[in-house]
């Protein structure tokens, strides 16, 4: 199974969106991406360098290989925290991404200029 939070398109127009809105850009089109996203991977692979965020490895629930990738914003704050071995978990229609490592739970809300999105 694969997760993918935005495609090209969807982040031109968001991009193109940001630009005609200004500087302020909108925090609801983040919200429309990522709300409905979800995963759950015991991390294998890791590809984290630029915008670009992929993970691989095993579902710790159905023990399937599983992918998560994203090339919008939210990933930026966070990556740099995820290793070989840690399990990340973002639910569907929560706007939470967690990293479980072996003694700590990391958990990243989604933050848009400010504001924190629940």
């Amino acid at each position: 199974m694969k997760y993918y939070i935005a495609s090209p398109f969807k982040l031109i127009l968001i991009g193109s969106t940001s630009l005609i809105a200004g500087c302020q850009g909108n925090c609801e089109d983040g919200v429309a991406i990522y709300r409905p996203q979800s995963c759950s991977i015991i991390v294998q692979y890791a590809k984290l360098d630029s915008r670009m965020f992929v993970l691989k490895g095993r579902n710790p629930i159905t023990g399937k290989e599983d992918e998560y990738h994203d090339d919008a914003n939210w990933n930026i704050r966070f990556k740099k925290f995820i290793d070989i071995g840690d399990t990340v978990i973002k639910r569907k229609n929560e706007m939470m991404f967690y990293i479980h490592k072996k003694d700590t739970t990391l958990a990243f809300p989604y933050d848009c200029q400010g504001k924190i999105y629940q």
